[in-house]
């Protein structure tokens, strides 16, 4: 071999070596992050098993809950799912008393003529209220607190607390007409899910609305 070509291979030597090596240290780096890509695919998760997609409808308790929603109560977000739609009902049914027992209860002050019958419309959706809490109570362990729910007595308390006399009697009436309208509603969604006694109480609950709402849009016509 010439000189000349003995140090032109010396020369070429450490370009050929870095080369090498780069190419090897990206071989092991795809090799190294498609490694941390398998592992990641079969992480283990806080349950100690394998992570996955979760399937849609594959949970007991989501089918078991699929009945009617009543509407959302915020404070009422912990709160574990209904059994059944017996308790379900029970839940929402007593949420929505409450909202109207509470209504009631701000409104009285104000009111003229209507004062008898608010007062005895806050006895009877406090008893129904209490009669459901302790149902939930005996019958699922479920010690609720009954939960404030956006109902259309929401919507209209700002323009109610600015009246007084006959104008927040006709208020008065028409706001229990509208929220036992709702009620109503609600049993209607719930009524061809439930049993025995719950099924029983709701037929009673819907009858005695439905009579109080005839009865309360003939008072908040006379009212004016």
């Amino acid at each position: 071999m010439r000189r000349s070509h003995v140090r032109l291979l010396w020369t070429l030597l450490p370009f050929a070596l870095v080369a090498a090596c780069n190419s090897a240290g990206d071989r092991f780096a795809d090799s190294a992050a498609g490694a941390r890509a398998d592992s990641a695919a079969g992480a283990p998760d806080s349950a100690g098993g394998v992570a996955s997609t979760p399937v849609a409808g594959d949970s007991l308790a989501a089918a078991m809950n699929s009945e009617p929603a009543p509407p959302s109560a915020t404070s009422a977000a912990t709160r574990t799912p209904a059994a059944d739609s017996n308790q379900a009902f029970l839940r929402a049914m007593s949420d929505h008393h409450h909202a109207l027992v509470a209504h009631v209860d701000s409104t009285l002050p104000r009111l003229g003529a209507a004062r008898a019958d608010a007062d005895t419309l806050r006895q009877q959706q406090r008893r129904g209220r209490d009669d459901m809490i302790q149902m939930l109570s005996s019958e699922y362990d479920d010690p609720i607190t009954p939960a404030p729910v956006q109902t259309h007595l929401g919507r209209t308390a700002t323009t109610g607390a600015r009246l007084t006399g006959a104008a927040a009697d006709r208020m008065f009436y028409q706001q229990t007409v509208e929220h036992h309208r709702e009620s109503v509603s609600m049993i209607d969604r719930y009524m061809p899910h439930l049993t025995g006694k719950q099924k029983t109480m709701a037929e009673t609950m819907r009858a005695a609305h439905v009579r109080q709402i005839v009865a309360f849009e003939r008072k908040a016509t006379e009212s004016r």
